[in-house]
């Protein structure tokens, strides 16, 4: 099985490798330094993973997915906001992450994450209550694709003005935790929570089309994961082709630099 998607489970801080195609589950790593992780990016300009720690204590993380290692990048100062599990997506820079979530369960906000530093900026949405538990860059203008507990439905949000819009009403339950990714610019995935909580998830993966039109892969093992489950995934390139991967991101830079002057 090709290692191209990667999931993180809530409670446990473990790492599985996901078969994109039917929803099978391969233990790669785990740390008890990431439970209660928020999400789950791949940045291309190192290769790495990165995910934010939630609670009192938050932090943010790299993952090498070679080496299979953790390295504490920062400590997340959040000027007194607590983070809770939601999404997180990195915008065309590289370097800042969309993420969710801060405040409190009946006003949230997003916020900017520095993935190299740790910096955090306030980040408004327009829409409460809601409960993003995953979102993936869908377009050139950096609308995001996500599913959203509260509204039960696929989402689209602009961080341009902060607004929440319905895309499709989603038939089966979302769960309190979840993860969105988009494999290779073409295609987007969905997991949806674990049986654990008060609000119990469909524990499954998903494709969704550009419209939030969601469509079944697999279930999730039950004997596996058996809590809250994924609250992040990400699509990562298999080590033969993250070279190429980087030198893609790379030249797409150039161009977009080269088109501003």
């Amino acid at each position: 099985m090709s290692a191209d998607m990667w999931g993180i489970e809530w409670d446990t801080g473990k790492i599985f490798e996901i078969d994109k195609d039917n929803a099978k589950l391969t233990l790669l790593m785990e740390s008890t330094e990431l439970r209660f992780a928020g999400d789950l990016v791949y940045r291309p300009a190192d290769k790495k993973l990165y995910t934010f720690i939630t609670g009192v204590d938050p932090a943010l993380y790299q993952i090498d997915p070679v080496a299979k290692t953790l390295t504490k990048v920062a400590v997340i100062d959040t000027k007194g906001a607590f983070l809770y599990e939601g999404a997180m997506a990195l915008s065309s820079d590289g370097k800042n992450a969309y993420c969710t979530h801060q405040g409190e369960a009946t006003q949230q906000n997003g916020f900017l994450l520095d993935v190299t530093t740790g910096k955090f900026t306030n980040m408004l949405i327009n829409k409460n209550p809601t409960d993003i538990n995953g979102w993936t860059v869908l377009d050139a203008v950096e609308n995001l694709i996500g599913i959203d507990r509260e509204l039960k439905a696929t989402v689209k949000y602009s961080p341009d003005n902060g607004s929440v819009t319905k895309l499709k009403d989603i038939g089966f339950d979302i769960g309190e935790t979840g993860g969105f990714t988009t494999w290779k610019s073409s295609k987007h995935y969905m997991a949806t929570g674990g049986p654990a909580g008060i609000f119990k998830g469909s524990n499954s993966l998903y494709t969704v089309a550009n419209d939030g039109t969601a469509t079944v892969v697999g279930a999730f093992d039950a004997t596996t994961i058996k809590g809250f489950g994924f609250s992040g995934i990400a699509a990562v390139p298999e080590p033969s082709t993250m070279a190429a991967f980087g030198l893609g991101a790379a030249l797409l830079a150039r161009r977009r630099i080269g088109r501003r002057k």
